[in-house]
């Protein structure tokens, strides 16, 4: 297996409605990342990274 179809496998994906778009599950409720700064998105991740992204 390469790391290509891991990383695939690892990752949920779902329809995106009508659109015919294949999406990924993953949501940090990113779009607050341009108003927050670094330290407080790190800490996020770091947060969400420690509960195995979920």
């Amino acid at each position: 297996m390469d790391a290509d179809t891991e990383a695939e496998d690892a990752m949920r994906y779902r329809m995106f409605g009508n659109s015919g778009l294949r999406v990924s599950e993953v949501h940090l409720g990113a779009m607050g990342f341009g108003w927050t700064d670094r330290d407080e998105v790190r800490r996020m991740v770091d947060l969400y990274t420690e509960a195995n992204g979920q």
